[in-house]
């Protein structure tokens, strides 16, 4: 089994967990709505203290006409909200999941058009963000078997949410509108307001969700040792991505010796 021990030092551990965990996964949409790992839910993640850099001011939050709105209903508090913004533009992330979000004002079950009901826990590993006034979702997942970030490039509907929100009471095409942000459909369409700041290498966006990735990580380590996903334990050792990984892994630990706890294989 292979573990990696937590380094003290916040760049570095964000580029290990990055390497190990892979980093954003810049897609379209991601899977199957998932309940968080059983051990740590996302209502439970206790974030650290982020560098003032990526600490959001009032001038950087009131871009964001969503982020603005739950701030001033009391939903979220500016504790939840981190900000980045640069030439290419900017980006505003929560850190509390939709779940929790959607159980602050009362919705704790959604139901589609077909009157099907499911919890809003499938959503304990999703979380807002918005690029200016375009809003989306991106999950993170932390467990053996299952973690990684993933970002939808499908808008949306903040409108529909908020008119959830208001009420206290879900509607079906709540339900449905999720779904087709973060289930793979042929009906889905990438707005080019995400694509194109994404897109952009200079834009700071995937860097402050790696590094709150890196954060989420290491928040559920048990004595600075985060144990690696089990994909890695039972993949062929021709596996492209354990190949991938296996050599970033080696590469660090010819520069960082006392970074990596290497176990039997």
């Amino acid at each position: 089994m292979l573990h990696l021990r937590l380094c003290c030092r916040k760049g570095l551990c964000c580029l290990l967990v990055g390497v190990l965990l892979g980093t954003a996964s810049l897609s379209g949409c991601g899977d199957q709505p998932a309940k968080s790992h059983p051990e740590q839910t996302a209502e439970t993640v206790s974030f650290a203290a982020v560098e003032e850099a990526t600490q959001p001011s009032e001038e950087q939050i009131v871009e964001s006409a969503a982020i603005r709105y739950l701030l001033e209903r009391e939903w979220i508090t500016i504790q939840d909200v981190r900000t980045q913004k640069d030439s290419s533009g900017t980006l505003s992330i929560l850190t509390l999941s939709l779940s929790e979000l959607l159980t602050r004002v009362g919705i704790t079950e959604l139901v589609n058009d077909k009157g099907e009901m499911s919890s809003v826990r499938n959503y304990g590993s999703w979380y807002l963000y918005a690029v200016g006034d375009v809003c989306s979702l991106f999950y993170m997942r932390s467990g053996i078997e299952s973690s990684g970030v993933g970002v939808s490039f499908i808008e949306l509907d903040f409108e529909a949410l908020k008119t959830c929100l208001e009420s206290g009471e879900t509607q079906a095409h709540l339900k449905d509108m999720l779904t087709a942000v973060t289930v793979a459909s042929a009906v889905g369409r990438h707005s080019e307001v995400l694509t194109g700041y994404f897109g952009d290498p200079l834009s700071g966006g995937s860097y402050l969700m790696a590094e709150t990735f890196a954060e989420f990580v290491a928040s559920g380590a048990l004595d600075g040792i985060v144990a690696a996903p089990v994909h890695y334990a039972t993949c062929s050792v021709e596996d492209a991505e354990f190949l991938r990984v296996t050599k970033a892994l080696r590469y660090l630990n010819e520069h960082y010796p006392a970074l990596i706890l290497w176990e039997e294989d």
